[in-house]
C-alpha cells in the first residue's frame, strides 16, 4: 500500500492593497471616477460654465422655475454669491429672471432656460 502525504509549498506573505490587480472593482471605479470628473470639467470648461452654474442649470432644467431664494436654499449659496453666477447665465441667454408680479423687489431666478 502506497502512504500519500500532503505537499507542503512555502507560504506567501499576505496580500495587501497594492498587489490587488488593476481589474478587481476598487481601482475599476476609481479609474472610472477619475475619468468622469475628467470629461465634466472639460464640458464646464468648453462652454465656459462654472460646476456651480452647471448644478444651477442641471436644477432649473430638472425642477422648472425657481425663486432665486428657492434656488439659494437648493444650492447652498449666498444670495449675493447667487447673482454672481446668474448675471452670466443670463446675459448669455441660458436663463431668464422674471420680475414676481407680487413683490417688485424679488426677482425669479431662471425662470426659463433659455436657447
Amino acid at each position: 500500500m502506497t502512504k500519500l502525504s500532503r505537499t507542503t509549498t512555502p507560504t506567501a506573505p499576505p496580500a495587501t492593497r497594492r498587489d490587488e490587480p488593476r481589474n478587481s472593482p476598487g481601482p475599476r471605479l476609481a479609474l472610472l471616477g477619475h475619468e468622469a470628473m475628467r470629461r465634466l470639467r472639460d464640458a464646464h470648461t468648453a462652454h465656459g460654465l462654472t460646476p456651480r452654474q452647471f448644478h444651477i442649470l442641471g436644477l432649473l432644467h430638472d425642477r422648472g422655475p425657481l425663486a432665486q431664494t428657492e434656488l439659494a436654499i437648493e444650492t447652498d449659496t449666498a444670495a449675493s454669491v447667487l447673482v454672481t453666477q446668474l448675471n452670466p447665465l443670463e446675459a448669455e441667454g441660458l436663463v431668464t429672471r422674471i420680475r414676481d408680479v407680487h413683490d417688485r423687489r424679488r426677482p425669479r431666478g431662471g425662470a426659463h432656460g433659455g436657447r
